[in-house]
């Protein structure tokens, strides 16, 4: 069980990093009990999850505390994107310029300016979502320029789970 002294360890000891708190496939009793706690960031993998834990009786407005920062962690397929985009602060994993562009569309409609990171499969494994090359990437990047309801913060990439000793020597 997490408490509120090993959060606040956690906390010091990461300095200028923040802490995540990933709360898929828990109830929200327990993302409110860690919010108790001064846990403040949390991520969800799967938009049923963010509707059912964040969203009001209507489905499509915020139910959170306004400090309660919620990203979007998980693959996200362009028919969610209208679902998602009102309920969170940040989505973690634009895989295309298209799905890009899907959130510039729900992000206006939604009246904000959505932080997003964009995701490059840097491992070559097909069941890993992402731009599958650099220069698609980039690409991406030079059109998002021209998109006012989305902000590019950054890179995100999930590597091998399981990567040989000699190949790991090859990434340092």
């Amino acid at each position: 069980m997490i408490t509120r002294k090993v959060l606040d360890e956690i906390r010091i000891s990461l300095g200028d990093v923040r802490l995540m708190a990933v709360s898929k496939l828990h109830p929200k009793e327990d993302v409110y009990a860690l919010y108790a706690m001064g846990q403040r960031l949390f991520g969800e993998n799967h938009v049923q999850e963010i509707v059912e834990k964040f969203a009001g009786e209507d489905g499509r407005t915020p139910d959170k505390p306004e400090d309660l920062e919620l990203h979007m962690i998980g693959h996200l397929q362009t028919n969610k994107v209208n679902k998602v985009v009102p309920l969170v602060d940040m989505i973690e994993s634009i895989d295309s310029y298209r799905l890009l562009e899907k959130v510039n569309g729900a992000a206006e409609k939604a009246g904000k300016v959505m932080p997003v990171l964009l995701e490059l499969n840097t491992s070559g494994e097909p069941s890993k979502s992402g731009f599958s090359t650099e220069e698609e990437l980039l690409e991406a990047l030079e059109k998002a320029k021209g998109l006012k309801n989305v902000r590019v913060k950054g890179l995100m990439t999930v590597g091998p789970v399981d990567l040989p000793p000699e190949k790991k020597d090859s990434l340092t």
